[in-house]
């Protein structure tokens, strides 16, 4: 501290305040990690290189680099594996903007300190980088002493929700009453990001991760004390009443180095500090950075690009009744940095979970704002995101109904209740959000999945309800921003198809619409909307005043002792002005990093082998290997029969009922096969003569489907089935039975692949040893999020990148029409047919 004078002194000469002090903080760690490291290992950035020179006195195992998960987001596919290190280490604000971190192992905390503990290192950590203008990130979960300083090491959380509410309560009751609302919106909900096991199986512990965002519209010229920032006095005040004499004790919190101090206690530098000059030149200093990162949008956006995936129909663009609403379309799901997994080896069985009786999977929500997306729930897996607040106003907040304990005749009056209460928080709150039913609490984030009998009912009777529940004035703009309900699929856990689904509303207050509005709502009670259809409603409704407060939603007008909630209400009010400033900020800068792809160029190239032609002069032959389809995918699929493929491996158990192969035996001829039909029993020739591989496409049916075989689950499958599919494997690539090098595998993921476990990541790497590399695998993703999901998964299972072999930003209608046009003109004049035609004639190889 006895340099904190100089730094603030040095502020009005040097942009980057504090910058020495900063590095002579930065050469203590580097020191400390160098003699924990060696020399030339420091943030090494060689793959895969083994480490065998010698022991490391300060660590029984060498850990590999890796990214921080990105900063701000909630939805990437990123995961921790087990003692790696983060190549970034704790430190002072920078620019600003590129965030500064903190570190706490947090394993030598008793369990039920833990959350109090949290609790004041978040306090903390937050003022102090709101005082000092600088977004930064708090990690538990990841080392902070010399001799595993910034490694992984995770922690098991029992009850994630409640470190949300604790968090969001110790916001309230530790900064000054005038603040406690920016602080809120500074200090962003928890985020719990998975840890694997060295082997790339799913443990129970997770790296807890707090993002710290100071607005400058927000923090003003504003100071933020805080009060009680310790921790027995946290658990005193949890256990019960507080001594009412006692004063609370007063912080002043800023960055200081790689930790948080507390000028209060140093009455030079605290009067320094908090002269007027110098929190208006921080201020200042932060507004321009914001201000440049907005400007500035490089070209090349990588990390950054947003998913492409295919448009919503123009039923759903209906409700955008405003020119400039169908903008908030593309703000969506930004890509991130790419996780370093490198494990070469996979475990067969999954860890056990500790705090579950069965493993539960982790997946993501539905794409925020799409409706024709093909992704779908599976019963009982578990949604990687908690219960929020508003975060970035871009990045959607969420809220979770289980719905499966309401009566079925309340059920519709429930589901309008729930949702003008989300919507109008949102909107008020100026934030993206979905509310989900079907979703669980306990555990949290489970699928359940409801059975919907009526689902037009449910649209029509929420327009219905947003027309009565909103202010005349402002009806209209909540039909605009409260999207139609979506019902997503839930399968079983077998990945076989269920009666049941997760209901979905979107809620996208988009600052054109909104302006600077503000939107009560009226007759908010279920037993009211019941009386109103009876006809019997109450003309003395008093109005409510929604916002998002922490994971739920609460109403500023609610009658309760005392002035305190009228205060609140004014004060958000007022604060409404910039809220819609920085909501309108955001969508500008989503709309900024859209960025054009060269991906149609890429497939004619990998699919022909670089002739550009189908004309068979390079690959003679395809195997095509995929999963769960979906109905809306079939019209994008017709490039399927003009290539003809030898095999198709197919690992949907309902294929034959009402998936792809249903599908494609109407304009294709096909012989129907399980994996033991491959099994060498007798010579090869004859063995491809009975599979009639060189007449017909053989569909092999990987998980069951057929002839009474049962689908495996997913952790299941490898035992019960991958031998014979490897089988399959090693026959079709058989310089004997397909001509060597002269044939393509085509990997098409209609649906998403986000566990280890998976049967696809098996087959790929079986075929990646087969043909040893990837020059005869292609990748097509459904859209971007499956890619990461796959490509981080090939990479931890057979160690390589495979970025260079997919193709994720193409729609599947454009990767269809892309690959039609490869065929020549006099082919495409005969059966060239456009999506949704009728087969007037055969391909060529079903004419007789």
């Amino acid at each position: 501290m006895a340099d904190h004078g100089r730094t603030v002194q040095s502020l009005d000469e040097d942009p980057s305040t504090g910058i020495m002090h900063w590095l002579k903080h930065l050469i203590i760690k580097i020191v400390a990690i160098r003699n924990s490291l060696g020399p030339a290992k420091l943030i090494s950035q060689v793959r895969g290189k083994s480490m065998k020179e010698g022991p490391v006195s300060s660590r029984k195992q060498p850990g590999r680099p890796c990214k921080p998960y990105p900063f701000g987001k909630y939805h990437p596919t990123n995961r921790y594996i087990e003692n790696y290190y983060l190549d970034i280490i704790a430190s002072d604000a920078s620019d600003f903007i590129e965030p500064c971190h903190e570190y706490k192992a947090f394993i030598d905390t008793p369990d039920k300190k833990k959350p109090n503990t949290f609790i004041h290192e978040v306090i903390r950590f937050a003022a102090a980088c709101m005082n000092s203008r600088t977004n930064g990130t708090i990690y538990f979960g990841i080392g902070d002493e010399t001799d595993n300083y910034g490694q992984v090491l995770g922690v098991v959380v029992e009850d994630r929700e409640a470190y949300g509410k604790d968090l969001k309560s110790a916001i309230d009751r530790c900064f000054e009453y005038k603040h406690k609302h920016n602080a809120q919106i500074c200090i962003k909900t928890p985020r719990f990001v998975g840890v694997l096991n060295k082997n790339m199986t799913s443990s129970d512990k997770c790296v807890i991760e707090v993002d710290i965002v100071p607005y400058s519209a927000i923090c003003g010229e504003n100071i933020f004390h805080t009060f009680d920032v310790d921790i027995k006095k946290a658990e005193r005040e949890k256990e019960g009443p507080v001594n009412p004499k006692r004063k609370p004790q007063k912080q002043l919190f800023v960055r200081d180095g790689g930790s948080s101090s507390d000028l209060f206690a140093e009455k030079k530098e605290y009067n320094q500090f908090v002269q007027p000059d110098h929190i208006k030149k921080l201020t200042q200093l932060r507004k321009q950075s914001e201000e440049k990162q907005f400007k500035v949008i490089k070209s090349s956006t990588q990390g950054l690009r947003l998913s492409q995936e295919e448009d919503p129909s123009p039923g759903i663009m209906d409700w955008f009744q405003h020119p400039k609403i169908k903008t908030v379309e593309i703000l969506n799901y930004l890509r991130p940095a790419k996780l370093n997994i490198q494990a070469r080896g996979i475990s067969t069985k999954e860890e056990p979970v500790s705090s579950r009786k069965q493993p539960v999977r982790p997946c993501k929500p539905y794409p925020f704002g799409k409706y024709q997306s093909t992704n779908r729930y599976i019963e009982n897996n578990i949604l990687d995101i908690i219960e929020s607040g508003a975060l970035d106003f871009i990045e959607p907040c969420h809220e979770y109904k289980a719905f499966i304990f309401t009566p079925d005749d309340k059920k519709i009056y429930k589901f309008i209740y729930e949702v003008i209460r989300f919507a109008a928080a949102c909107i008020n709150s100026r934030t993206n959000g979905t509310i989900h039913f079907g979703i669980g609490d306990k555990p949290h984030g489970e699928v359940l999945g409801v059975v919907v009998e009526d689902r037009e009912a449910y649209g029509t009777e929420l327009k219905y309800a947003i027309d009565r529940c909103f202010h005349y004035e402002h009806k209209q703009i909540a039909q605009n921003c409260i999207k139609p309900p979506r019902f997503v699929s839930v399968l079983n856990t077998n990945d076989t198809t269920s009666d049941k689904c997760v209901i979905e509303v979107d809620i996208v207050p988009d600052s054109t619409i909104c302006g600077e509005n503000i939107f009560h709502t009226y007759n908010m009670n279920t037993k009211e909307l019941e009386r109103e259809r009876e006809g019997t409603i109450n003309p003395e409704i008093e109005p409510q005043f929604f916002v998002r407060d922490g994971g739920s939603s609460r109403d500023l007008l609610a009658l309760t002792k005392g002035a305190k909630p009228k205060m609140e209400y004014c004060q958000f009010v007022d604060r409404i002005p910039q809220l819609t400033q920085l909501r309108k900020q955001s969508e500008e800068k989503h709309l900024k990093v859209i960025k054009g792809n060269t991906q149609g160029w890429e497939l004619s190239k990998m699919i022909t082998g670089g002739s550009l032609s189908l004309d068979k002069s390079h690959f003679e032959r395809y195997v095509i290997v995929t999963n769960k389809s979906h109905p809306d995918q079939f019209k994008s699929l017709e490039f399927l029969g003009e290539l003809n493929p030898t095999a198709v491996l197919d690992f949907d158990p309902e294929s034959a009922k009402h998936g792809l192969q249903h599908y494609f035996k109407q304009q294709s001829r096909l012989s129907v096969h399980l994996p033991a039909n491959y099994k060498i029993t007798e010579g090869v020739e004859d063995i491809a003569n009975k599979l009639e591989l060189t007449c017909n496409t053989s569909w092999v049916f990987c998980n069951g489907g057929i002839e009474d075989e049962v689908p495996s689950e997913t952790d299941e499958w490898l035992m019960d089935k991958g031998a014979s599919i490897r089988d399959v494997i090693s026959f079709l690539c058989r310089k004997d039975v397909l001509p060597n090098k002269r044939f393509l595998v085509i990997f098409l993921l209609l649906s998403t692949v986000s566990d280890e476990m998976d049967p696809l990541v098996e087959t790929f790497s079986t075929f990646f040893q087969e043909l040893k590399g990837t020059e005869q695998i292609l990748c097509v993703c459904d859209k971007e999020n499956a890619f990461i999901s796959w490509r981080d998964l090939i990479d931890a299972r057979c160690g390589i990148d495979i970025s260079s072999r997919c193709i994720y930003e193409l729609s599947l209608g454009e990767v269809n029409g892309t690959i039609l046009s490869l065929f020549s003109k006099h082919r495409l004049s005969k059966n060239f047919l456009t999506c949704g035609a009728s087969v007037e004639q055969k391909p060529e190889h079903l004419a007789a």
